[in-house]
Formats: structure tokens, C-alpha cells, sequence
């Protein structure tokens, strides 16, 4: 019996080395694929960080931009007012020395005919 004992054992042992390497070459192939796909990981967070740092700096440059445009409007929009408020004090001097030139028109007709019915 210690012999029929021997032989499963030896059977066993002889089937389970077979195994042993293609599992151990399996086993290595898993390994080298959970290794590469920690790796993945890691480009694809540090892609992501990236691709964030890179739209914040665009984020501020239109922040400081905006700011810059603010203020160009507003200087506009001041000018905008000053030269409005000219404008206005401008058109009302041309009104008053129309008014001037036909009061002065007037006279003159007035002088005239009181001159010739003279």
C-alpha cells in the first residue's frame, strides 16, 4: 500500500510541477500587468493635474484680463461723458451766438430802414 501511496505521489507531485511553471509564468504577467496598470494611473492623474494647472493659468490670464478691459471701459465710458458734457456746452454756445447774429441781423435790417425812410 505505502507503495500505490508512493506512486499517487508521486503522480500528484509530477502533475503539480507541470502546473507549477505555467502558473508562475501567469502569475509574473499578472503582476508585470497590475504594475503597468498602477503606472497608467499614475500618467492619467498626473495628465489630469496637469491639464488643471494649465486652465487655471488660463483662468487668471483672463481674470487679469478682464480687469485690464474693466478698466479700459470705464476710462472709455469717462471720456465717453466729458466729451458728451463738451459737446452739450459746445452746442450751446453755437445757439447763443445764433441768436446773437440774428439779433445783430435784425438791428442792422432795423437801422437800415430807418436810415433810407429818412
Amino acid at each position: 500500500m505505502n507503495a500505490r501511496i508512493w506512486s499517487v505521489s508521486m503522480i500528484f507531485c509530477l502533475s503539480w510541477k507541470k502546473q507549477v511553471g505555467p502558473l508562475e509564468r501567469q502569475s509574473e504577467k499578472a503582476r508585470e500587468h497590475l504594475k503597468r496598470k498602477e503606472e497608467l494611473k499614475t500618467y492619467d492623474i498626473n495628465m489630469f493635474l496637469l491639464e488643471m494647472e494649465r486652465i487655471r493659468d488660463q483662468i487668471r490670464g483672463r481674470g487679469k484680463r478682464n480687469f485690464v478691459l474693466q478698466k479700459e471701459l470705464e476710462e472709455a465710458t469717462r471720456q465717453y461723458a466729458d466729451t458728451k458734457t463738451e459737446y452739450e456746452a459746445i452746442e450751446e454756445q453755437v445757439e447763443d451766438r445764433r441768436f446773437c447774429r440774428k439779433k445783430a441781423n435784425r438791428q442792422l435790417n432795423e437801422t437800415t430802414i430807418l436810415k433810407n425812410s429818412s
